[in-house]
């Protein structure tokens, strides 16, 4: 599978090549990626699942339990590690960091919140009032309701806080007759979901690692933007996908990269035996590739793509491109990649060169005709009258 061969394997003792580590793939499809879980964020998401049912339902059996043993004079909130507690209770308690990165309290009286440490006006990452407390001897936020009418003192928020402040806090409603309570903020009804909590734990990896969580974009060193979720949005087949995902990574296992992953062999293009083979040899500059890029009238494309330095420059241009034009050329360059690993698998060379040029010319005629879904990228069998039709070089 895809898996097995991006990240390598080592089934039967049997040392593969890891084309792309596991932090990477495991990175959105907006961000290069392939979408693959984080297992140990996921866990640290399904932890914070039941650091939220202790929170939101101190009558269970379990939650009494674990209170009296380890939180019996504090909040669920404020514990951290100590010698001797028990496995279970440590990794709950990672579960219960991740939870207060996205709890915000609900405004009941106001006498369970705190209005300079806990996390309870729903703007910003922290949830917290920008304000900053100065000599202010207000501490709960019941501080800042009139009582006798429930609702907020207007003046008095508007003295307190600085204006970005005081306009969110005065929309937040109130409820006298009830008592604080926790919500999930990055769910319109509050409620915890395992989905939004492994989201966040992602965004807070990629702003430690560096990446913006927010953007489909990448940036490169140069400051080129790339647009990979672009490449899933094609409407090609997703083995063409793939295949533009794995040139856009440059990790096709053509000789030069196996080469430079430590790999001792020849590497002289397997379908010319002339120039070392690299993806730009490979795909424009090898003379059989040539002859199919001519024999399709795409012989200005070729020579415009083969100018490019690397394989998000190829994309990049060829997205440049009308849609069917666009269609066509991937189609191509992914039948020549078949193509040339048979060749390097012990095909034969001739009949069977001549055979895919024949094979690309038949589905780029049936692309005006049928879906590019269908059967027609999957090409004739390589049997019966294509192994003899005569094509020239």
């Amino acid at each position: 599978n895809h898996r097995a061969q991006l990240i390598g394997c080592n089934q039967d003792r049997i040392h593969k090549i890891h084309w792309l580590s596991w932090e990477k793939l495991t990175l959105s499809k907006k961000k290069g990626g392939l979408g693959f879980r984080d297992l140990y964020l996921f866990n640290k998401a399904m932890l914070a699942r039941q650091a939220w049912r202790l929170l939101v339902k101190p009558e269970t059996l379990c939650a009494q339990v674990l209170r009296a043993k380890y939180f019996k004079n504090t909040s669920l909130l404020l514990c951290t590690a100590r010698e001797g507690i028990s496995y279970s209770w440590r990794s709950i308690l990672q579960g219960i960091e991740l939870l207060k990165h996205g709890l915000i309290w609900r405004i009941g009286n106001g006498d369970h919140v705190n209005i300079w440490t806990d996390p309870w006006v729903p703007r910003g990452t922290t949830r917290k009032p920008a304000t900053p407390r100065g000599a202010s001897l207000l501490t709960r936020v019941s501080d800042l309701i009139d009582p006798a009418t429930g609702t907020w003192d207007e003046q008095l928020v508007m003295d307190t806080f600085w204006p970005e402040d005081a306009e969110v806090i005065l929309t937040i409603p109130t409820d006298s007759e009830m008592v604080d309570w926790p919500a999930w903020h990055y769910d319109k009804a509050g409620v915890f979901s395992v989905k939004s909590a492994y989201k966040l734990a992602i965004q807070g990896r990629d702003q430690l690692t560096g990446k913006d969580a927010s953007s489909s974009v990448s940036t490169t060193n140069e400051g080129d933007a790339f647009s990979w979720y672009k490449i899933w949005q094609t409407k090609l087949p997703n083995k063409v996908k793939m295949f533009i995902w794995r040139l856009a990574h440059n990790n096709l296992p053509v000789r030069r990269n196996l080469q430079r992953r430590g790999v001792k062999l020849d590497t002289i293009c397997p379908l010319c035996n002339r120039l070392d083979e690299d993806s730009g040899h490979l795909f424009f500059k090898c003379n059989w590739a040539k002859e199919c890029w001519r024999r399709m009238n795409l012989e200005q494309v070729r020579l415009d793509l083969e100018k490019c330095q690397s394989g998000k420059d190829t994309i990049r241009k060829i997205w440049a491109m009308q849609q069917n034009l666009q269609q066509q050329v991937f189609v191509l360059l992914w039948r020549w990649w078949s193509a040339r690993n048979k060749v390097n698998s012990g095909g034969r060379k001739i009949l069977f060169l001549k055979s895919a040029v024949l094979l690309v010319i038949t589905c780029m005629s049936l692309n005006s005709s049928l879906s590019l879904r269908r059967n027609p990228f999957t090409g004739p069998a390589l049997s019966g009258n294509h192994h003899r039709v005569a094509i020239t070089s």
